[in-house]
């Protein structure tokens, strides 16, 4: 049945929404970032403002609201970008990006949707019925009576609050 001119197909009808028109600009915006990025992070490294592993270790992950928010893999090579954030926010502007106001780093660690892929482990491997626990070890008995001991002349409530419960969760084990 073919379309009337009036009526608009359900992609045409989503196309036309502000939220998507916000998205394609915030993603044609990340493209038009990634090479001005990987210039950078190049010219860092070369100046031995950034490691390589920094670099690497980071991608551009979002733009809003004037904010570039990269994602880091590890607090390592986020430190690093945090400590350069001013440089790569003046490289920004130099290389014509003004609406880059902020830089927001975040950590995030891979993630693994097939567990085959992980190196050496197996999804059985992950279970928490297969990890070894150590066998429980009854406390001695001269670590209980010290720590009665200390609950009876210590003067911080707190402290003596702590150390009952501790006496008897040793008692009970």
């Amino acid at each position: 049945m073919p379309k009337k001119r009036n009526q608009l197909t359900a992609a045409e009808i989503i196309r036309r929404l502000p939220l998507l028109r916000q998205l394609d600009a915030a993603q044609a915006l990340l493209i038009k970032l990634t090479p001005v990025w990987q210039s950078w992070g190049r010219q860092a490294v070369a100046e031995k403002k950034l490691s390589n592993d920094g670099f690497l270790g980071s991608q551009l992950s979002s733009v809003q609201s004037g904010t570039l928010v990269v994602a880091s893999n590890n607090s390592a090579n986020a430190s690093q970008i945090k400590h350069q954030q001013q440089s790569l926010l003046d490289y920004l502007q130099l290389k014509g990006f003004t609406e880059i106001k902020q830089l927001k780093v975040r950590i995030q660690h891979p993630t693994y949707s097939n567990f085959d892929n992980l190196p050496g482990l197996s999804k059985n491997a992950l279970t928490s019925s297969s990890i070894p626990r150590p066998p429980a070890v009854k406390p001695s008995r001269g670590s209980l009576q010290a720590i009665e001991n200390c609950e009876k002349t210590v003067t911080n409530v707190e402290l003596a609050k702590s150390l009952n419960k501790l006496a008897k969760t040793l008692k009970n084990t």
